[in-house]
């Protein structure tokens, strides 16, 4: 078992670093090349990693760690001036593409569940994909970096309440409970991070080991505590970022994980390949090309 789960973490590094190399020769974005390596090593074509749930899972931590980072990174004086710009053009986006994508499933014959969830997908962007092209291009610091890292915060609490009211009895209340969950958890974890974190890691900053572990550990419990609530792992990710990211250690947090971050991402990128089913593709390309 322990052989068989080295040899298809390493199938999918290796096949990343081909790709990632043929990627950048043809000028390229990196993860293009990641996603194209999962699809090679997936069972649509090799099949050399056949448990997807364990890349899955473990490409979960890859869009913890990397919108860690990004919450490390940001400038919280910044983002809060924009706070405003990306709520109006998050939900004016949102509103406007979903009611369009959802008359167009209509449209074309489809349920009016499938196009609620059709819809739903059309309106949302991947912030794991679109943070790690800013990350690579050095515009994430940028105005349009953080009024787009703004917008997709705003899809992804919408996204959260949508999916509640598609699935919940009573739509409402999961609808208020998702809200009080967000802002409590967001409350929870900064305050924890500027008034107790920042004094340990003053403690602790002479150990760049323990500076280390104490960063994750307080990343994977952000993110914990954002599943337990029904949230994303990346909300819970970025919130403990945020709450490091004025404290005088978070430069050197940032140089010690970033590694961990490169390497965890890269799976997420290539599970997205694993998951791509060409039967699906091919028993729905009319309406996917619409």
């Amino acid at each position: 078992m322990v052989v068989d789960l080295v040899s298809q973490v390493s199938a999918v590094i290796v096949l990343c670093a081909v790709f990632g190399l043929l990627a950048r020769f043809v000028k390229q974005p990196l993860l293009l090349g990641y996603i194209l390596a999962g699809v090679v090593i997936g069972p649509q074509v090799l099949c050399l990693v056949q448990d997807v749930t364990l890349i899955s899972l473990m490409s979960e931590l890859g869009v913890a760690f990397l919108l860690f980072m990004v919450g490390l990174e940001l400038d919280v004086k910044k983002l809060k001036h924009l706070g405003s710009v990306s709520i109006v053009a998050g939900l004016g986006q949102v509103i406007f593409t979903f009611l369009v994508g959802y008359v167009l499933g209509r449209w074309l014959g489809v349920s009016a569940s499938a196009s609620f969830l059709i819809a739903l997908g059309l309106t949302l962007s991947s912030t794991a994909v679109v943070v790690k092209l800013l990350s690579d291009l050095k515009r994430l610091d940028t105005l349009t970096g953080r009024v787009s890292l703004g917008i997709l915060l705003v899809q992804d609490v919408v996204a959260l309440i949508l999916l509640a009211v598609a699935s919940a009895s009573a739509p409402s209340s999961s609808a208020v409970t998702i809200g009080l969950n967000i802002v409590g958890l967001s409350v929870g974890v900064v305050l924890v991070g500027v008034f107790l974190l920042s004094r340990v890691f003053g403690w602790i900053a002479k150990s760049g080991e323990l500076l280390f572990l104490t960063s994750v550990s307080w990343c994977l419990l952000a993110a914990g505590a954002a599943v337990y609530l029904g949230l994303s792992v990346a909300m819970g990710a970025f919130l403990a970022g945020i709450s490091l990211a004025n404290i005088p250690y978070n430069v050197e947090i940032i140089s010690r994980t970033r590694a961990l971050r490169d390497f965890f991402a890269t799976i997420f990128f290539a599970s997205l390949g694993l998951q791509l089913s060409f039967a699906s593709l091919a028993a729905n390309s009319s309406l996917i090309l619409i």
